[in-house]
């Protein structure tokens, strides 16, 4: 949505006449929603003339009929502002938006905001307007990543409860592109966690020269020993109210790594879902109605998918099965080539849709 707005102020910053007249509206969420034969229509409608505008084309031009030129669509908003109309217009995505990245195009900045970006090559400029021009040709230019699972680098571990040393790892993590991140916990006696909670307490927020610390990611200590995987099985144990209280009044936790497959697991779904803290399956070895279940309480995500959980079976589906299956969930991907083999990863991606999966370093 964010890319379809961009072009549709871009189409507006051309036209200052058509700027001053115009509503933007998205409909669906769907990819390919409402997209009739991926192009744009302008049609009537009470309040104006409604244009339903499909992103990955052009609005100015192409060969269909129905789509106007810049000017006549500056005529048709001056027309309708005498009118007291406007001109709405309506964002659809498709997968053609969605899939393909642009083979050339730029973007516009100002101050630490991005104003402008489109495909192709940037229009003229009035000399002074762009005060630095960077050649980026044959480069890859993505948005900054967001790791929410990442327990440490440079020989920092965030259970070292070391702020200093977290800023480290966010500097680190900042010259790899990584703009923001929660440093994750292990499964430990409750005291090193809750000192682990307070030294990322101490630093959230902005790092200078690094990625920014957005709170904490609790992996752990409620999960189910079965699957313990890398995490010290000495210590899972399951959510005794006392304890869970004491490591949510910290208040830094934003998102938990949980098995949910016993009561005390799904009171403790509820307890972080009302207090906005994401929750996410992990090192379980829940059934398919288990996170059926939990995911009506609020459960919304699975961790490290394929990893630390039990195997899709074609009649026992489980965390897997419903991880793909409800498309609720989110599910993070470890996509080194070794966690998960490429073929599985792919199968993730085609069951969820891009949108569905987080990329996570677990590092």
């Amino acid at each position: 949505m964010k890319t379809a707005l961009a072009a549709i102020a871009l189409v507006l910053a051309a036209s200052p006449a058509l700027a001053q007249n115009v509503k933007i509206t998205p409909i669906g969420s769907h990819p390919g929603e409402l997209c009739a034969n991926d192009r744009a229509i302008v049609f009537d409608d009470p309040t104006g003339v409604r244009f339903l505008y499909d992103p990955a084309h052009n609005v100015t031009g192409g060969d269909d009929p129905r789509l106007g030129t810049m000017d006549e669509l500056e005529e048709l908003a001056a027309a309708l502002r005498e009118r007291g109309m406007s001109l709405c217009i309506d964002l659809v995505l498709n997968h053609t938006a969605r899939e393909h990245p642009w083979a050339q195009g730029w973007l516009l900045t100002e101050g630490a905001k991005i104003t402008h970006m489109a495909p192709g090559y940037p229009p003229e400029f009035e000399p002074g307007f762009v005060s630095q021009i960077i050649d980026a040709s044959g480069l890859n230019l993505l948005p900054g990543f967001i790791d929410v699972h990442a327990h440490g680098a440079v020989g920092v571990d965030a259970m070292d409860a070391d702020p200093e040393g977290l800023r480290a790892v966010a500097r680190f993590y900042g010259s790899h592109g990584v703009t923001s991140y929660l440093p994750t916990t292990w499964t430990a006696p409750r005291d090193a966690i809750i000192k682990a909670l307070h030294a990322i307490a101490e630093v959230r927020g902005r790092v200078q020269g690094g990625a920014t610390i957005l709170g904490a990611h609790l992996e752990g200590p409620y999960l189910n020993v079965v699957n313990a995987g890398a995490q010290d099985a000495r210590f899972i144990r399951i959510p005794e109210r006392a304890e869970v209280l004491d490591l949510l009044e910290v208040g830094v936790a934003r998102r938990i790594t949980l098995a949910p497959e016993n009561d005390a697991g799904l009171w403790l779904t509820k307890e972080c879902c009302r207090r906005g803290i994401a929750v996410s399956a992990g090192h379980t070895s829940a059934t398919y109605e288990q996170i059926a279940e939990a995911a009506q309480h609020g459960l919304g995500h699975v961790t490290h998918c394929f990893n630390a959980m039990g195997y899709l079976h074609h009649r026992q589906p489980g965390t897997v099965g419903a991880a793909l299956a409800l498309p609720e969930i989110t599910c993070e991907l470890i996509a080194d080539g070794v966690h998960v083999h490429p073929a599985v990863m792919r199968i993730l991606v085609e069951a969820k849709g891009p949108e569905r999966v987080i990329l996570i370093t677990d590092a």
